[in-house]
């Protein structure tokens, strides 16, 4: 089954209460939305996310940095995407050793773009 390019429509992704309460592993691929909207993102969204993968995100601005607010998340893997995501994931990852001393938070990095 091939990635459905249609499964976040538009340029920002607003995640709602309720949707993803059992995700575990979630990975966006080749989507084209710009912003993951951080004021209606709540860690409370994905409870049980432990996995985040984002492939050939080429728009993506940024990951939400309330994501370092699952306790759950073990991974985070960014491939093709702009070093601004790269950035994002890095720094969700320092915020997580600061704040709650969890040093088992992963994050994979590959192929970034030229963009800022």
């Amino acid at each position: 089954m091939s990635p459905s390019r249609d499964a976040i429509v538009g340029e920002i992704w607003e995640t709602r209460d309720g949707e993803f309460q059992q995700l575990r592993f979630l990975k966006l691929e080749r989507l084209e939305f710009s912003k993951w909207d951080e004021v209606s993102f709540s860690s409370e969204h994905f409870p049980k996310l432990q996995q985040l993968a984002l492939d050939d995100c080429w728009n993506l601005q940024e990951i939400p940095r309330a994501m370092g607010e699952i306790e759950t998340l073990q991974l985070i893997e960014v491939d093709r995407c702009r070093k601004s995501v790269g950035r994002s994931a890095t720094q969700i990852q320092e915020e997580q050793r600061d704040m709650t001393g969890n040093e088992d938070l992963r994050i994979i990095i590959k192929n970034l773009t030229y963009w800022k």
